[in-house]
């Protein structure tokens, strides 16, 4: 039929421009992916701190049905593997759900986010999909494979999605996946994105064993992770490190219990002595950094050693001149803030202040029972 040529030519055409105008809009997307200034959408900042979130006319945030389209357009885009760019920015923008998208989507989401993490694809792609999973992590610690009619998806496409997480910061556990061209920075960002999405979902009594399965735990505990992690000069790291040895059983993990508790509490400690514990600049950073330190607060409370031990005494004294530096660094941060009230900075500071003065009232106790002199003494 003649006319069937040009029809079909109309259609190539118009698939070409819906094309190209996902693609522009993907861009654009990125290039305000910071609240303070514009940046390239390659940007390296962008992969782990852009901040993509936005709302509809009303005001409200989109439902995951709205970004069913683009999970669409991602999956298409991992079948063809001929387009690692929008696919980087497909699953950034993505990482605006927060979740794995809706119920109808998400078994295609998984398998795509799995095939994203892969050893032969690009860094930048494997990089933001780990994001995005990171960013789901309290959906998917919420789900039981028990709970089907809410979880929507296969526990073979979990195991697939717990093996393939690994592969991404772990580059010995496929032999395919040396990504040189990772730089110190994204590596550590990778560290901080990966521990904290693991801290949350060993809640979850499943993801506990498929996480043992796929060698998650074997790699918390590894001497590499936690030299990588102490060199750090993030806290964020070391918080989600030290969480998650505390709950690993080491009798069944390889690690004896006077190393695991050695590798936590200085872990702790660490993080306490990290300079600046709170970034006022860019809102993803801050809520990272909130949710952190509400974490070290209750970890740190929860596993103080006995104050009547002589050793443990002068390690809670070196401890609460850590927690005494980092609060008065956030006491400054909160001044500087105070034209624009921040509730969750103001709690953090109230939350840090009455740990440091437990410490202190341990040491003052500590002090009176076994008089020495002013070393022992805590300025409050």
């Amino acid at each position: 039929d003649a006319r069937a040529e040009p029809d079909a030519r109309v259609e190539q055409d118009a698939r070409a421009k819906n094309e190209a105008d996902a693609r522009s809009a993907l861009r654009t997307i990125l290039v305000h992916g910071r609240s303070n200034r514009l940046l390239p959408p390659d940007n390296e900042l962008l992969i782990w701190n852009g901040d993509f979130r936005w709302r509809d006319n009303d005001g409200n945030t989109p439902s995951s049905e709205e970004f069913d389209w683009l999970i669409d357009y991602l999956v298409e885009k991992v079948d063809e593997e001929t387009d690692a760019e929008t696919e980087g920015d497909a699953l950034l923008a993505l990482s605006a759900m927060y979740g794995l998208g809706s119920s109808a989507k998400r078994p295609s989401y998984v398998m795509a986010l799995t095939r994203c993490m892969a050893p032969t694809r690009f860094p930048r792609v494997r990089y933001a999909a780990l994001r995005v999973v990171s960013e789901a992590r309290e959906e998917l610690a919420s789900k039981t494979n028990s709970d089907s009619a809410s979880l929507d998806v296969d526990e073979t496409l979990l195991d697939g999605l717990s093996h393939a997480l690994l592969t991404v910061v772990c580059p010995n556990h496929d032999q395919t996946t040396q990504d040189s061209t990772s730089d110190a920075y994204s590596a550590g960002m990778a560290n901080c994105h990966y521990l904290r999405l693991i801290f949350t979902l060993q809640k979850n009594d499943e993801w506990c064993e498929r996480l043992a399965r796929s060698g998650h735990l074997r790699w918390c505990i590894s001497s590499s992770l936690y030299d990588n992690v102490l060199a750090s000069p993030k806290f964020v790291d070391k918080t989600y490190l030290a969480g998650i040895l505390l709950r690993i059983d080491p009798s069944s993990n390889d690690i004896s219990p006077d190393s695991a508790q050695e590798k936590w509490w200085t872990l702790l400690q660490r993080a306490w002595g990290t300079p600046y514990l709170y970034s006022p600049k860019f809102r993803v950073e801050q809520e990272q950094s909130i949710e952190a330190l509400r974490a070290l607060v209750t970890m740190t409370r929860q596993n103080l050693p006995d104050p009547n031990n002589t050793v443990a005494s002068a390690q809670l004294a070196k401890l609460a001149t850590y927690v005494h530096s980092a609060l008065q660094n956030l006491k400054e941060e909160q001044t500087f803030l105070r034209p624009q009230a921040d509730a969750r900075l103001d709690d953090a500071v109230l939350a840090v202040q009455g740990l440091y003065d437990d410490l202190s009232s341990y040491a003052a106790s500590e002090h009176r029972q076994t008089p020495q002199g002013d070393d022992g003494h805590l300025e409050s």
